[in-house]
């Protein structure tokens, strides 16, 4: 029983895996077969990406290689360009350098020259200067190296730049015929000082620098056919007890002053002071001066115009003789306190004769703080008769204004067509009126337009010859107060005639 048991279960695996063995050997084929068609498909997919990456490969080595040859292309081109530039770089260096070395020569060259002159100068004069030097400004030459060498007559040619004292005496600084030319380059520097006596500068144009050309403390600075122009302050400066004269210069342009005496004493014949942001001409703190009249007492007018401030300015302590000149169109900058054609300030001051004063924004004549005037006077030879016309504004009214206790004589004048009053005495202020015209002044407002006015107990008195007054605005004669006074107002004294509002209304004697 037992050993039959141990068979039957022998037997029962033993089947199963005979029925499992015949089953397996009957499918083996198909699916060796499906194996190998997926080896094969596998095969054929591994080759074709094969050929895809090996195509790629080419193509990428293609592509590097077209850059890499493009690559030393340009590297060459760029090489190219650096040695094209470095031989131009060259070249022009080599140009340079020949025009440096030729201009150095040229220095030299001068430089030599200059002190062949100086020298000879030095052996001529006995050590101690002398004899004449030209400044070839061009060729770096330079007056201050010809005044350091004791030279007495320096030619300047060409534009020099720097600033030029000149302290020794008996120099003339004079402008080759060509041109000579001093620019000034520091702002706080005057451009040619002098202080030496007897000194002429002739021909120059001198710009730049603080002032133009300065006097200070020189004796008798002469100035002939110079042009100082666009300097920081004034052009021409007469200070310290400085002298000279100026004659057929321009002075025009200058931040400041055309031309100016401060403390000094200047004679200023034929010559030009316009465009000037101030005044044209300043004469002040206890100079002298003759405008327009030489010496010799010969008239030789000036052009005095188109300046912001005043035309002629003569103030504190200071004394002046204008005569035959054309002091017009003044007054162009509205801001200037002091518009007038000629300003007399705590002054002395003869208008002689032979001026025209004519279309300055302000007053024709100013005179206060105590000046004394006097227009018209016959005590030099010259004509006497003064045209004074078209002045004034609203704010600076009429041809003449004395105020403020000062004095004034009015002879042989001609006042006319001025914007206020003709003749007007104000604030404590009197003079006399002899052969004068006063005539078609108009109203420029407040009722302006008399041809004379007194005001605040001021007064006139007319003399022989007789005056006329006539065809004015307002009226001829008025007093605004009754401490304001005047005489002699009947023909043949004063001739009243014409005027707007009446002739003398209300005026008493003294």
């Amino acid at each position: 029983m037992g050993s039959w048991k141990r068979n039957l279960h022998l037997a029962v695996p033993l089947a199963f895996a005979a029925q499992l063995a015949y089953g397996q050997a009957g499918g083996l084929p198909g699916e060796t077969s499906a194996r190998q068609a997926a080896d094969t498909e596998l095969q054929n997919s591994i080759n074709a990406e094969a050929a895809a990456r090996a195509a790629g490969d080419t193509q990428l080595q293609n592509t590097i290689n077209a850059e890499a040859a493009g690559r030393s292309a340009a590297d060459t081109g760029l090489r190219n360009s650096i040695n094209d530039e470095t031989a131009a770089r060259a070249l022009g260096e080599a140009r340079l350098q020949g025009n440096i070395d030729a201009e150095a020569g040229a220095r030299t060259a001068g430089d030599a020259n200059l002190q062949t002159q100086i020298d000879q100068l030095r052996n001529n004069g006995g050590g101690n200067g002398g004899g004449t030097v030209t400044v070839d400004c061009g060729a770096g030459q330079t007056v201050s190296q010809a005044l350091a060498s004791g030279a007495k007559q320096i030619i300047v040619r060409g534009a020099c730049h720097e600033s030029v004292t000149i302290a020794k005496d008996d120099v003339t600084l004079q402008a080759d015929p060509a041109g000579g030319r001093i620019d000034g380059p520091d702002p706080d520097t005057n451009t040619v000082q002098v202080t030496g006596n007897r000194v002429t500068i002739d021909g120059l144009t001198v710009t730049g620098g603080r002032n133009g050309i300065t006097a200070l403390g020189a004796a008798n600075m002469a100035l002939r056919r110079c042009l100082v122009q666009s300097t920081g302050r004034t052009g021409i400066v007469y200070a310290n007890g400085a002298s000279g004269s100026v004659d057929q210069c321009t002075a025009q342009s200058n931040a400041r002053d055309g031309i100016a005496a401060d403390g000094a004493q200047t004679t200023i014949t034929n010559s030009t002071a316009s465009s000037n942001t101030r005044f044209g001409i300043i004469i002040s703190n206890g100079s002298t001066a003759r405008v327009g009249l030489t010496d010799r007492f010969v008239g030789a007018g000036n052009i005095i115009s188109q300046n912001g401030g005043a035309g002629v300015v003569v103030s504190l302590g200071s004394a002046a003789i204008v005569a035959m000149n054309s002091i017009t169109d003044n007054g162009t900058i509205s801001t200037s306190s002091t518009r007038a054609g000629v300003s007399i300030n705590q002054s002395t001051a003869s208008i002689a004769g032979g001026n025209t004063i004519a279309r300055n924004a302000g007053t024709g004549v100013v005179a206060f703080g105590g000046a004394s005037v006097q227009v018209g006077d016959s005590s030099f030879g010259l004509p006497t008769l003064n045209t004074i016309s078209r002045n004034g504004n609203t704010a600076q009214p009429g041809g003449i204004t004395v105020i403020l206790g000062s004095t004034m004589v009015v002879r042989d004048a001609v006042i006319e067509e001025n914007n206020g009053q003709g003749l007007l005495f104000s604030t404590r202020s009197q003079g006399q009126l002899i052969n004068t015209v006063i005539r078609n002044n108009v109203d420029a407002g407040n009722n302006t337009g008399d041809g004379i006015r007194l005001t605040l107990g001021s007064g006139v008195l007319p003399l022989t010859p007789g005056s006329t007054v006539t065809g004015n605005q307002g009226f001829g004669l008025q007093c605004t107060d009754g401490e304001s006074s005047a005489v002699n107002t009947f023909a043949p004294i004063v001739t009243f005639a014409g005027n707007g509002r009446g002739d003398v209304p209300n005026c008493s004697g003294f």
